[in-house]
């Protein structure tokens, strides 16, 4: 599923305005992912990001921002995930 997610998902726009509008990344990081050379390469370090902090809130608002332009990725995860996790 990474490695989808990383191929076919382009965090620059609605996704890192999500983000940042949420509190879950800050403007630093978000002028630091623009600046990536790739899409993946700034889908990998977002991925980072979020996750090496371990905070809750990052998955949450990562999901929700991936079902407004990206649902079938969401469902994709939904699938691969148990259902007690996918129901917060």
């Amino acid at each position: 599923m990474y490695a989808e997610f990383v191929r076919e998902v382009d965090p620059r726009g609605y996704i890192l305005d999500f983000l940042y509008q949420s509190g879950v990344v800050s403007d630093e990081i978000v002028q630091q992912l623009h600046w990536k050379e790739t899409t993946q390469e700034c889908c990998r370090s977002l991925l980072h990001e979020l996750f090496s902090r371990g905070n809750p809130k990052a998955y949450i608002e990562l999901r929700t921002a991936l079902e407004h332009v990206y649902s079938y990725i969401v469902n994709k995860i939904d699938e691969k995930t148990p259902s007690t996790f996918v129901q917060f």
